[in-house]
């Protein structure tokens, strides 16, 4: 795994604080990991055919942060 860096503008920083921090991750790392996990499965990113084995070992470590918002 590798960790980046990432600059948020405020208002997104207030957005996280208020509204999604707790509700699908429990800090900034969190919250952030299961946005970008959840967008690229839903974009096909994440197939199951081997090819992102990496990809899969975090996507099974996800299972239990994402929570109905």
């Amino acid at each position: 795994m590798k960790k980046i860096i990432v600059s948020l503008p405020d208002g997104v920083v207030e957005i996280l604080d208020k509204e999604v921090i707790g509700k699908v991750g429990e800090g900034y790392s969190d919250t952030l990991r299961t946005i970008i996990m959840n967008w690229l499965g839903e974009q096909g990113y994440l197939r199951k055919d081997g090819k992102h084995e990496e990809i899969e070992k975090m996507d099974g470590r996800m299972k239990g942060y994402v929570k109905d918002l």
